[in-house]
């Protein structure tokens, strides 16, 4: 075999990866990503700084936003944030944390929640919502690309001491000033 038929055996196996499916990890187990949304809150003023209020939503199931309602999902995680004021999301870095210099990019929670009962549905009223959620406010997010294809690498130690991280690829469906 020769060198151009190495390289090329290559690049097609690099293209066929950002083919696969997204997928989200915590405590050991993977989750299969089907829905990528981008909430848009609007401008807010916190601390008397302006920020743009984000969440970005992911499930392996529906997300009807209008009802709020997931359908057949086994999961849903939430990584909720605060860009600089603007009609762009700024891409960079946000932590929970603001260390000082630069922009103020920060997240304001993040949550993971079950469909504990095999029920289909995270928020079905019948689960029990304070055993089913997962928070963290530890760990940080990466935003890069254009919209609506994002990319999010983020990792975030949870309130019951087991990581979640992941890196999902857009497009994302955008919902604005909800």
């Amino acid at each position: 075999m020769n060198i151009k038929s190495i390289i090329l055996i290559a690049f097609i196996a690099g293209l066929t990866s950002f083919t696969e499916k997204d997928t989200i990890k915590y405590d050991g187990s993977s989750f299969e990503v089907s829905e990528r949304t981008l909430l848009d809150y609007g401008v807010t003023k916190v601390g008397g700084k302006e920020f743009r209020m984000y969440e970005f939503v992911f499930t392996d199931g529906n997300l009807k936003w209008d009802d709020e309602v997931f359908e057949k999902c086994t999961y849903a995680i939430f990584l909720g944030f605060r860009s600089p004021s603007g009609k762009i999301l700024k891409k960079g870095t946000y932590k929970f944390k603001h260390t000082g210099g630069g922009e103020i990019m920060l997240m304001d929670e993040v949550y993971m929640a079950f469909d504990k009962n095999n029920n289909g549905n995270v928020w079905d009223g019948s689960d029990n919502l304070t055993s089913n959620i997962k928070e963290s406010k530890e760990g940080q997010m990466t935003v890069s690309g254009e919209s609506p294809n994002y990319i999010i690498e983020f990792e975030f130690m949870m309130n019951d001491g087991k990581k979640a991280n992941g890196i999902i690829n857009g497009p994302f469906k955008f919902i604005e000033d909800i």
